[in-house]
Order: structure tokens, then sequence, then C-alpha cells
């Protein structure tokens, strides 16, 4: 029996290259080798100078890079190549010592996790591969001939139900497609062609038909149907090819229209709402899916019912709701609900109600008026809930329109027992107002006192300073306020 000789190489800096023994001029048995840094480099067997069965080569910092087996000297079987950072890369096939045509590689995401897994053959995919989600669950499975996807393909939630069967045909790049709920029911079917293209239909998760029409280049063109889930039709959208824009209208379960409009991802321009019973019930302008401008709504006898003025890129409008004589039952500020100050109308004109919201209900002072202009009563309210409320009898709201109805308003108001008159007209100036006033009241044998915003005044509106005057404003029957601030008028009796 031949001894060997141990034999060990050195790097020029004294670094040992490689140890192992020698045989007649030969490698044999257990050889390592370093890399200058001192790390394993690869490590294997010899048999008379030929590498032969298991290899392992190394990365620098010591990770391992390759491993497969040597036959004779020759790469053979299945070899596998990581990362620096431990991470399989690929995978070749030898045979006597050629490569096999198909390289399997891996992919990752950032955090390490597998993200895909196939084969390649001359640059082009081929055979079967497997894509990961994030969390580990397969995302999507099936066959490549010659870089394009061949046969069936299937798609997977992150949950790990399946998602979508594509069957595609081979030499092309389009498949019959079906997605599913992950129930397993299923959503929809149609051609894939890198985007839906041809017939699809979409289904509700119950199975019923929810809409079908075309697509080109994965844009909807042409007519569309939607339907509810009661299986009645919902809607048709005729789209314009080339544009993401379509006319839409909206139908009830009886098949009466119930809107018309452009769509646009969102309403868009002008659209018409209908009453079941064909009636119009709405109409106005829709920017980006959100009203803009004047919008009317009706009753469904046709009357106009309320005018909203919808502010631009907000959700706020100012609303008038009308009767149907088309006199004016109220006016706010509308987001979403009420908001801010609220006035109600009786039929007749004469204010009903005045107070304030807040994200639709009533919070702090409510006044009620009669259908006569008189103060009803005047409630507290706390988050729409009534936390007090006064009833009051001695005043009244006139607008007057003319000094003939003014006087008119002062006469009636000297003959009853409420205290206070309270004149709010936009037809008069204060002015006058005060002038006819007090000229009926002096007529009527009343001492009369003048306040300004609260002070006495130094004289009378329209007549001559005179004694007598001045000195009512000590002792008075009737005092006149009138505010120059809010350009009301009241007449108060003093005794």
């Amino acid at each position: 029996m031949v001894e060997g000789i141990l034999t060990k190489e050195y790097y020029e800096n004294g670094q040992l290259e490689s140890e192992g023994m020698m045989i007649e001029g030969k490698e044999d048995g257990l050889w390592k080798y370093y890399h200058e840094n001192g790390q394993l480099d690869f490590e294997g067997n010899f048999i008379e100078g030929k590498k032969e069965g298991f290899w392992k080569n190394y990365h620098e910092n010591g990770m391992l890079a390759s491993e497969g087996v040597m036959n004779t000297g020759k790469k053979e079987g299945p070899w596998k190549h990581y990362k620096e950072n431990g991470q399989l890369e690929n995978e070749v096939t030898w045979k006597s010592g050629k490569k096999e045509e198909l390289l399997k590689k891996y992919y990752y995401y950032e955090s390490g996790q597998l993200e895909e897994v196939g084969y390649w053959k001359e640059d082009k995919q081929e055979g079967p591969w497997k894509n990961y989600h994030e969390n580990g669950q397969l995302q999507a499975e099936g066959i490549y001939k010659e870089g394009k996807k061949a046969g069936l393909w299937k798609h997977y939630h992150e949950s790990g139900y399946l998602e979508s069967v594509v069957t595609w045909e081979e030499n092309s790049d389009k498949g019959l497609c079906k997605d599913y709920y992950e129930n397993g029911q299923l959503e929809s079917e149609g051609t894939y062609k890198e985007e839906a293209e041809g017939l699809w239909r979409h289904y509700n998760e119950n199975g019923q038909l929810q809409a079908e029409g075309i697509y080109k280049e994965g844009k909807k063109v042409g007519l569309w149907k939607h339907y509810h889930e009661s299986g009645y039709l919902e809607s048709v959208v005729t789209w314009e090819e080339n544009s993401d824009k379509g006319l839409c209208k909206d139908y009830y379960e009886s098949g009466q229209l119930e809107s018309e409009g452009t769509y646009k991802e969102e309403a868009e321009g002008l659209w018409r709402h209908y009453n079941e019973n064909g009636q119009l019930q709405a109409e106005g302008i829709y920017k980006e899916g959100k009203k803009v401008g004047l919008w009317k709504h009706y009753h469904e006898s046709g009357y106009l019912e309320s005018v909203v003025t919808w502010e631009e890129n907000s959700d706020k409008g100012l609303c008038k709701d009308y009767y149907e004589s088309g006199q004016l039952e109220s006016e706010g500020t509308y987001k979403e609900e009420a908001e801010g100050l609220w006035r109600y109308y009786h039929e007749n004109g004469q204010l009903k109600a005045e107070g304030v919201y807040k994200e639709g209900k009533k919070e702090g002072s409510w006044k009620n008026y009669h259908e006569n202009g008189y103060l009803e009563s005047e409630e507290i309210w706390e988050k729409d809930n009534k936390i007090s409320q006064k009833i009051e009898q001695n005043s009244k709201v006139i607008k007057p329109k003319n000094t003939t109805e003014l006087q008119s308003n002062i006469l009636d108001f000297l003959k009853i027992s409420q205290k206070k008159l309270t004149i709010a007209s936009l037809n008069i100036n204060i002015g006058e107002i005060v002038k006819v006033s007090e000229n009926i009241l002096e007529k009527k044998g009343y001492r009369v006192r003048v306040l300004t915003n609260g002070m006495i005044g130094t004289f009378l509106v329209g007549t001559p300073f005179k004694a007598v005057h001045l000195l009512a404003t000590f002792n008075p029957d009737i005092e006149i306020r009138r505010n120059y601030i809010t350009g009301i008028v009241d007449i108060v009796k003093m005794k």
C-alpha cells in the first residue's frame, strides 16, 4: 500500500491556501481550499486526482456558495447556488459535466421571504413556476412555454383561497379567466390578454349575474348592463370608445327610469333623478361625484320642492325648501344634515321658527311664531333635546310692504292687548318707519319716547322739537326703539 503525503500550499502572505493528501503525485482523499482571508473556499474528495462525491463551495464571508456531486471530475446532477446572505439563488442540473438547458432560479422579497421560483431556458421562462405572497402563502402556479404562460394557471388569495383560474391558449398571450370569491363562488369570467378583453360577466356572491359587457384593452366599451341582486336590470352604461366616460341610466326594480347622466368613474355633469312614478325628482350638476352649483328638487306632484346651491369643492350648500304653492317653507345651510341658522315659514309667508342646527341637531335658542306673526314660544335645545320652553303671547313681528300697510298694522296693534310690535321691513327705510309711527301715535294722543340703539333721542324724527316731546320722554305711554344695526323698529306699550 502506497502511503500518502500531506501537502499544504500557501499564499504569498503566508496564509494557508490548500491542504490534502497526495499519492503518486495526485490529490487523493479529503482536500480543503481557503480564501486568502482564511475562510474555507471549497472542500471535497479526490480519487486519483479527480474530484469525486459531494463538494461544497463557500463565499469569503463563510456562507455556503454552492453544493453538488462530482463524478470523475465532472459535475453531475443538481447543483445549488446560494447568495452571500444564505438565500438559495438557483439550481443547475449537470450531466457528464454538461449543464442542462433548464436553470431553476429563486427570487425573494426584501424581507427575505421567497417571492417566486421557476425555470429558465435560453433567457426565457420555461416549465413550472410558483409565486408566493409575502406571508408565505402560494400566490400563483402554472407552466411557462417559451416565455409565455401556457395551460392552466391558478392564483390564490393571501388567505390561501383560490382567487382565479386562467386557461392560457398555446402560443398566445390570451386566456380564459375565471375569478372567485373566497367562498368559492364565481365572481367574474371572460378573456384576458394582459388586460381584460372582449365579453365579461361579473356575478354577486350569491351567484346572481351582476354586470356584463365588453372590455377593450382593459377599458369598458359600448353597452354595459348591471343587475339588482333580484335579477332585475339596475343600470345601463354606454361607454365611449377610448374614453373613461359613459352615458348612464339607472332603473328601479319595476323597470322605471331612476336617474340618467354622464359617468366618469363617478357621476359627472348634468344628472336627472326620477320618482318611481316617472316624475322628475331632482336635477343638477356633478363634478367628480360631488354636487355643485344649483340643484332643484321636486314634489311628486311636479311642483318645486327645494333648491340647493352647492359650494364647489365642498359638501356644503345653501338650501331653500318650498310649499307646493311656491311659497318659501324653510332656508338654511345643508352639510349632509342641516347646519347653522335655519328659518321656517308658514304658508302665508310669516316666520314660523328659527334657530341653529349643529350636525343636524337643534342647538341653543329656538323661537316659534304663530301664523299671524306673534311670538309663540322660545325653546332651549341641547343636542336635539329640548331643555326648556317659554310661552310668549305679547309680541308680533310684521314686514309691511308699504306705508299704507304699516299704518294699518300700527292701528291694529293699538286695539289689542299685545305689548310689542316689531317692524322688520325691507321695503321702507327705518327713518320713514319712525316718522309714520310717531305721527299715528301722536294723533291718537299717546306720549312717545324715541330710542336709538338704546339711547334717548333729542328730537322726534319728522317733527319739530317741542317741550311736550321732551317731557314725554320722562313719562311715555309708548317707546319707539329704532336699531340702525339690525334695521328693526320696535313699538312697545309702556303702560
